[in-house]
């Protein structure tokens, strides 16, 4: 009998995602699939995207990115889709983080649109004129209600303008030409 030989597919895993992400319910911060205690990052203002996302579970996400930030996109909620956002993160293992480099912040999650927002609502109107990564300072969070639940939004300050102690990553292909399977 023929033995046949298995191709080894680099599909991924959860070890090999890199990510930062806040967990409103749990109240953290998680990096890579561990929950860390931040208390500063940079984020690169010009890697900014909004638009739309959809999340459901056992599927792989679907992200819709609008022409400009922050322009104004009609949001698919009846297919499940809502306000989302992208942006790059470096984390420094010195300021709690589990890793030193960049993330990709990704998500859909109302607690963290609102911080981000927020945010760059301080930064004022010279950021997308800055070639600079901005020093983010977080203290806690607050609970806020958003229609019957009670959310933690991580509370964010922006600090300063510096510079990013890496390059920032150039983006590759957009996800919105990456195939998706159904």
């Amino acid at each position: 009998m023929r033995k046949e030989k298995m191709m080894n597919l680099n599909l991924g895993s959860d070890g090999d995602v890199q990510y930062i992400s806040w967990k409103a319910q749990e109240q953290t911060w998680d990096v890579d699939g561990e929950k860390c205690e931040l208390k500063q990052f940079l984020i690169a203002p010009n890697t900014i995207k909004t638009g739309q996302g959809k999340l459901e579970k056992g599927q792989s996400p679907i992200w819709k990115w609008s022409d400009t930030p922050g322009s104004k996109v009609q949001i698919d909620k009846e297919n499940g889709f809502k306000n989302a956002f992208f942006l790059m993160v470096y984390l420094s293992e010195k300021q709690g983080s589990p890793v030193s480099g960049w993330r990709e912040w990704i998500s859909n999650q109302r607690a963290s649109r609102d911080a981000v927002s927020k945010v760059f609502a301080q930064m004022g109107k010279d950021w997308a004129d800055s070639k600079k990564a901005a020093l983010i300072e977080y203290d806690g969070h607050e609970m806020m209600e958003f229609g019957p639940a009670k959310v933690a939004v991580p509370k964010l300050k922006f600090v300063k303008f510096v510079d990013a102690p890496e390059e920032i990553p150039a983006e590759t292909e957009s996800d919105d030409n990456k195939p998706e399977f159904e």
